[in-house]
């Protein structure tokens, strides 16, 4: 009986064990490796990005695993591990039409914010102002709820300053277009000589749903904590069809800047659906 015991019990822990194998990540066109790509296993939940040699761990407990093969500016990658491995763990992500650009937030002679947006200069922000927000349309589609687990931003770099902050947002859009709902609990600020180039932020802790055809935006605030220069590029995403907002801070409502320009700001958001 002692025996039958232990049969099952390393049966039992035989069957939740993981496999690491690595994913080489290459540009299908040039060839070259991609580094930061996100490889996701949907059924561990666990991911890796890959190194400036393009490769990620690969974290598995069957062949029949499904995993997410994802990098801005490239064709997102949804398949299994069974078709990694007839592929040798190559993975060959193409381009999509989708063009990068950045938007720069700039404080010249320290009274004005500006926001420069595909080289146009718009004073959009008087003096009175202590920062800027700009967020970005996103609606669930493909699941009923979505608990979001991280969110990672892109920036270019910035100077270097410990008197302002960014801080990530996630709105929920109610029946005021020009007042959403924050719904983060927590402020996760972080001053700009501290900020990556890829800023990530675990949102595990907010236990977060978001649901089925809700719209959402979500984005970034840059606080002024004094008037000095700030020059932070913010990656962004060209689209006809997305749709972005600006907020003056501290009182002013969320604009719709589709007349100015389409666009998204350039984040992941990495979720564990049902």
């Amino acid at each position: 009986m002692k025996n039958f015991a232990k049969f099952l019990f390393l049966l039992f822990i035989g069957g939740f064990a993981q496999n690491k194998t690595e994913v080489q990540c290459i540009d299908a066109k040039k060839g070259t490796f991609l580094k930061n790509v996100l490889v996701y296993n949907f059924h561990t939940k666990t991911f890796n990005y890959s190194t400036n040699e393009g490769k990620a761990m690969l974290e598995y407990t069957s062949l029949k695993d499904s995993v997410l093969i994802s990098k801005p500016g490239y064709e997102k990658e949804y398949t299994k591990v069974l078709n990694l491995k007839k592929n040798d763990f190559f993975v060959k992500l193409k381009e999509n039409a989708e063009t990068l650009d950045s938007v720069f937030l700039t404080s010249e002679n320290r009274k004005n914010l500006e926001i420069k947006l595909k080289g146009k200069h718009k004073n959009y922000i008087n003096s009175i102002t202590s920062g800027v927000a700009i967020a970005s349309l996103f609606e669930l589609k493909k699941h009923d709820s979505c608990q979001i687990e991280s969110i990672k931003f892109h920036f270019g770099k910035s100077s270097k300053t410990s008197k302002a902050f960014v801080r990530p947002l996630i709105l929920l859009k109610n029946k005021e277009p020009a007042k959403p709902i924050n719904i983060l609990e927590r402020s996760y600020a972080i001053s700009l000589e501290n900020l990556q180039t890829e800023h990530y932020v675990n949102l595990k802790p907010e236990n977060l749903l978001l649901k089925k055809h809700q719209q959402y935006l979500i984005g970034i605030e840059v606080i002024q904590q004094e008037k000095e220069d700030i020059n932070l590029p913010i990656q962004l995403i060209y689209n006809k069809k997305y749709t972005s907002f600006m907020r003056y801070l501290p009182v002013g409502n969320w604009v719709d800047m589709s007349s100015q320009s389409s666009f998204s700001i350039n984040y992941e958001l990495l979720f564990s659906c049902p």
